[in-house]
C-alpha cells in the first residue's frame, strides 16, 4: 500500500511540474491533457468532485480556443483535432457527474 501511495505521490509531482511549466509556456494542448491525465488520475482514487473539476477546467481551455480562433463549435463542422478531445472530456465530465449522484 505505501509503494503505491509513493508512486501515486510521484506522478502527481511531475503533473505538477509539467502543469506548471505548460501554463508558463502558455501550452494550452499540453496544459488541457496535464489536467486531464490528473482527473483520470482523481477517478482511480475515486475522487470525483475532484476529478469534474480537473475536466471542467480542461473544457474550458478547449473552449477558449475555439472561440479565440472563431471555430464554429458544432459537432457536424468541427474538426477531429478538437472533436475528439472534447467529446472524451463530455464524455468524462458525465460520468464524475453520475458517480456524484
Amino acid at each position: 500500500m505505501r509503494r503505491r501511495m509513493d508512486q501515486t505521490e510521484f506522478v502527481n509531482g511531475l503533473n505538477d511540474k509539467a502543469l506548471a511549466l505548460a501554463r508558463e509556456l502558455g501550452a494550452q494542448d499540453e496544459e488541457m491533457q496535464i489536467l486531464v491525465n490528473f482527473g483520470r488520475q482523481a477517478q482511480r482514487q475515486l475522487d470525483f468532485e475532484k476529478a469534474l473539476g480537473f475536466f471542467k477546467e480542461s473544457l474550458a481551455i478547449l473552449d477558449s480556443v475555439l472561440v479565440r480562433n472563431s471555430i464554429e463549435d458544432s459537432p457536424r463542422t468541427l474538426s477531429e483535432e478538437f472533436l475528439l478531445p472534447k467529446s472524451l472530456l463530455h464524455h468524462y465530465i458525465a460520468n464524475c457527474t453520475l458517480n456524484l449522484g
